[in-house]
């Protein structure tokens, strides 16, 4: 378990743009390097460190695979959606966070999705400015 421990915490995270070693200690982390079989001179040591070597072969490809599996289940509910400027499109609200458009004293029957409202220009990959009405 420290060598996982080891392995995410100087792996880069692109939420922090850095890896969490550099956030706590303000440097790099240290380069593992991997053991060359024969590397030291003890039987004993050499043994140890290849199968640490094939333990951390064995981590990353494990990670991977779950990485892997985490992606093909999020992309099942995901689908690609572009809009043009000038199309109508639907604004979807979740009625117990979002409080702006509307004020209700339940927010149980609110609904999800306001509008149509007009695409005014693309702001992002995925972001998108609409034409608000006045009376929204």
């Amino acid at each position: 378990m420290p060598l996982v421990e080891w392995w995410y915490n100087t792996s880069f995270h692109s939420s922090l743009e850095l890896t969490p070693f550099e956030v706590v200690y303000n440097q790099p982390p240290p380069m593992h390097l991997p053991y060359i079989p024969s590397e030291t001179k003890g039987e004993a040591v050499d043994r140890t460190m290849q199968r640490r070597e094939a333990m951390i072969q064995m981590l990353k490809f494990f990670l991977f695979m779950a990485q892997h599996r985490m992606k093909v289940q999020a992309d099942k509910h995901r689908s690609k959606r572009f809009f043009d400027v000038g199309n109508w499109v639907w604004l979807k609200l979740q009625p117990y966070k979002q409080q702006s458009l509307q004020f209700r004293v339940t927010q149980k029957l609110a609904p999800k999705f306001y509008g149509p409202f007009q695409v005014e220009a693309r702001v992002g990959k995925v972001a998108y400015r609409l034409k608000l009405s006045a009376s929204v």
